[in-house]
Formats: structure tokens, C-alpha cells, sequence
């Protein structure tokens, strides 16, 4: 079996050290531990605009979780089971409260969100059926005040990563990207009773018309074409992927700001295991993270992964570690689309279809 060691790959706020060796050429070994962040499922608009017919027509209210976005979770729930009962041994088939431990913001939707996954991972079997008419079980999960959440709320208070934004609003690029769309600003000014004078609030636009196409409600007529070879829905969505760009991962001291701390805290979960800190049979062998899309860009960015695009309902970031022989490895995975296999990424530095070994080390 070829070796080599190729080279160190530094991740933002801090340093780890990965070698390499050919993919095809070694296995994975057993995985030791698993870490998803993924973002809550489909839900009613945040903000509708002012004349958008349907901003009352919303069963829950708005930024609410819907059916459609429980069924997401819940096979999102489905295919960890299948992964981690399944295709890797990692987890028991029923239900042990050290095996798993989960994290949600304190939002509604994803706390919502988190329940439906779990019940989709932990079926109960019949010693864990309470009640013969719900075959459903209680499985904690935990969160904090949002406003005192720096792990997983993207939008709480920083003044240094404040000041990046307006930089980066600032910027040659960003200027650039609003004279290119002053007209479509105007545009959309007088169609949604927004004013809109910056690409900062055109993801308002794009979210309502993500949210009423997925529940079957037609556009305004005024949606359709924009330009020649556009329409508004797509061009809003375009500049508002533009925008959470540089709200996010701008440059490295935004990446570290937003992304630094959740993936800080996944390494720290990794080095508990390679160092053996607890017991084999009781330590954490997954934690779970229910967030966001301002969670799930910032750490893709941290990772130099992220491709600035919206991750859509459901998306799951997935970090792996693997013990080969006591050589221990890891591997990123994105699932950003449900009827697919999620996609094993390539942190830049690293050879395609090649396994990071990771040293039980990071510095800040």
C-alpha cells in the first residue's frame, strides 16, 4: 500500500494536518464518528413582500416549517439510518441516548426540523413503543438562546465580522454587481413595494418565489421574463446567492468569524475520539447539528468548499472519521439533493478521490 505524504492543509482559524494516500489504493477503514450540519426543510416565507398576494395565506404563519419540510427531514433522517445502521456499522439500530447527541437553533423550524429527522433515524422498535397507536419516541434535543448562540446562529452579533460586510459591500466587485442591476432594482421596487436600492434585501424577493413555487402557487405575471435570457425569479435568486457570498465567505477572516467556531468544534469532537477520552462503548458516535443556510455556507466556506450557491432545504454537510489500523482519516461529503448520493468533496490541497489522515492536533 503506497503512502505519500503530500502536503498540510490549513482550515482558517486554525491549523490541521492531513497526509495523503491514493483512494484507490486503501480503504476508508471503519468509520468512528459522523457530524452532520444540515439545514432545516422547506418552510412559509421569512418576509414577504408587501404586494404578494399569498403573504396571508400561510397556515403556520410566516418562516414556519411545512409538511413538505418535515417529509424532507424525515428521509433525510432515513438515509442517516441507512448510511449508519446499514452500510457502515456506526450506530445501534435502536435508539441509545450516548450514541447520538443533538444541536438545533432556537428557531422553531429547526427545532421542528431536528424531531422529524430524528424520527426518521430512530423508529422505535416494539421495547421502545409506549403507546401502540404512535410509533414515534422522544429523543432529546438540545439549543441555547439564540442570541447567545455563536455555534450555530451565523447572524449573531459580531462587530468584526460586521465591518468585513460593509467592506465587502463596498467592494470594486459588489459596487460592479449593483450598476450592472440598477434597473431590475428599480424594477423590482415598483412591483413588490420593497425599496430596493442594493443586491441587500433582493433575497427577500427570491426566498417568497422559492417558497409559493414549491407549494404549487403561481408567480405574478410581472415574474416572467428578464432580459433575454432570464427570468426575474432567476435573476433575483442569482444576485441574492451574490449577496449571501459576501455576508459569508468573503474572505478569510469571514470564513473565520462565521465558519471558524462549528468547525472548531468538530475537530474538537474528532480529537475526543482519537484520543480515546471516553469509553469505546459510551462516547458520542454522532452529533447532529440542525441550522440553517447562513450555518451551512460559513462552514462549507471555512472548508473552502463552498461553490456560492444557496444550499437548498435539507442540504447536509457531512463529516466523516475513519480509523484504518489506527490511522485516522476524514472525509466531507454534501448532500444537496435528496434523489442523489451526496457528493464527497475535495478540500482544496488534496488529490481527487484521495483520504485525508488526520494528525489528533489543531492549533488556533
Amino acid at each position: 500500500m503506497a503512502a505519500t505524504a503530500v502536503g498540510v492543509l490549513r482550515l482558517t482559524l486554525f491549523t490541521f494536518i492531513w497526509f495523503f494516500v491514493k483512494g484507490s489504493d486503501v480503504s476508508p477503514g471503519t468509520i468512528v464518528l459522523a457530524q452532520v450540519l444540515f439545514r432545516h426543510g422547506d418552510r412559509s416565507p421569512v418576509e414577504p413582500f408587501p404586494t404578494d398576494k399569498y403573504k396571508d395565506s400561510w397556515p403556520q404563519g410566516l418562516g414556519a416549517l411545512s409538511k413538505i419540510g418535515m417529509q424532507q427531514q424525515y428521509h433525510l433522517g432515513r438515509f442517516l439510518r441507512q448510511r449508519y445502521m446499514v452500510k457502515h456499522s456506526l450506530l445501534n439500530t435502536t435508539y441509545l441516548h450516548y450514541q447520538v447527541n443533538v444541536r438545533s437553533t432556537d428557531v422553531d423550524r429547526t427545532l421542528m426540523s431536528a424531531y422529524s429527522n430524528l424520527a426518521g433515524l430512530y423508529p422505535p422498535d416494539e421495547s421502545q413503543l409506549w403507546d401502540d397507536k404512535i410509533p414515534w419516541q422522544p429523543i432529546p434535543v438540545h439549543t441555547v438562546p439564540r442570541y447567545e448562540d455563536r455555534l450555530l446562529n451565523e447572524d449573531v452579533t459580531c462587530p468584526t465580522a460586521d465591518k468585513e460586510y460593509a467592506k465587502a459591500l463596498n467592494s470594486p466587485a459588489a459596487k460592479k454587481m449593483d450598476l450592472e442591476n440598477k434597473a431590475f432594482y428599480k424594477y423590482l421596487t415598483s412591483h413588490t413595494g420593497v425599496l430596493i436600492e442594493n443586491q441587500t434585501n433582493v433575497w427577500t424577493i427570491a426566498d417568497t418565489f422559492i417558497c409559493e413555487l414549491a407549494h404549487n402557487k403561481s408567480l405574478p405575471d410581472w415574474a416572467g421574463r428578464w432580459g433575454n435570457n432570464t427570468t426575474v425569479f432567476k435573476q433575483a435568486c442569482q444576485v441574492s446567492d451574490y449577496q449571501f457570498t459576501l455576508k459569508f465567505d468573503y474572505n478569510h477572516k469571514m470564513q473565520r468569524l462565521r465558519g471558524g467556531p462549528l468547525l472548531k468544534e468538530m475537530i474538537k469532537n474528532m480529537n475526543a475520539t482519537i484520543s480515546g477520552e471516553t469509553q469505546v462503548d459510551q462516547r458520542t458516535r454522532l452529533f447532529m447539528y440542525s441550522a440553517h443556510d447562513s450555518t451551512v455556507c460559513p462552514l462549507l466556506g471555512s472548508m473552502k468548499v463552498y461553490n456560492h450557491l444557496m444550499p437548498p432545504y435539507a442540504a447536509a454537510v457531512i463529516v466523516e472519521l475513519y480509523n484504518t489500523s489506527g490511522q485516522f482519516s476524514v472525509q466531507v461529503h454534501y448532500r444537496n439533493d435528496s434523489r442523489d448520493e451526496p457528493y464527497l468533496l475535495q478540500i482544496p490541497g488534496t488529490y481527487p478521490n484521495m483520504w485525508g489522515t488526520v494528525q489528533p492536533h489543531s492549533s488556533v
